[in-house]
């Protein structure tokens, strides 16, 4: 399970996986606040995570460890 970087609830499992050039992308979608975000892996390590912000498109969030 991964944690909602914007509200630190669990999300099970990805609503959405895809591949991006050499990234592979996991979409999760919160049940407690109704945000989404996405984790960006490469070579199977977390890279990054973006979410959207209000007024400001999406952002790049602070790396979670799992």
């Amino acid at each position: 399970m991964v944690k909602c970087p914007k509200c630190g609830a669990e999300v099970e499992k990805p609503s959405k996986e895809w591949s991006y050039r050499a990234f592979h992308v996991k979409r999760y979608d919160c049940p407690n606040c109704g945000t989404w975000f996405r984790e960006y892996y490469h070579q199977g390590k977390l890279k990054f995570v973006l979410m959207p912000e209000p007024g400001k498109g999406i952002r790049k969030v602070e790396r979670r460890e799992q």
